[in-house]
């Protein structure tokens, strides 16, 4: 353990995964956020992997588009 007193700040705009997350890391040590984080206050097009769990700001052939 590098830290025990740290706190992990995680951030998953796709809500499929987050809800894996909420249910994974139940302990006070991790928070979660079910945001994307950037530079800049925008709205972008965040694109779904219909068949994994891969998401991605870039647009992938086979993909869905989830607005965020």
């Amino acid at each position: 353990r590098v830290n025990p007193s740290a706190t992990i700040h995680a951030f998953e705009p796709n809500p499929i995964i987050f809800k894996l997350l909420v249910r994974k890391f139940t302990f006070a040590k991790v928070k979660l956020n079910n945001c994307a984080i950037s530079d800049s206050i925008e709205k972008k097009i965040f694109y779904e992997n219909i068949f994994n769990l891969t998401s991605s700001k870039l647009p992938i052939a086979f993909i869905s588009p989830l607005s965020i």
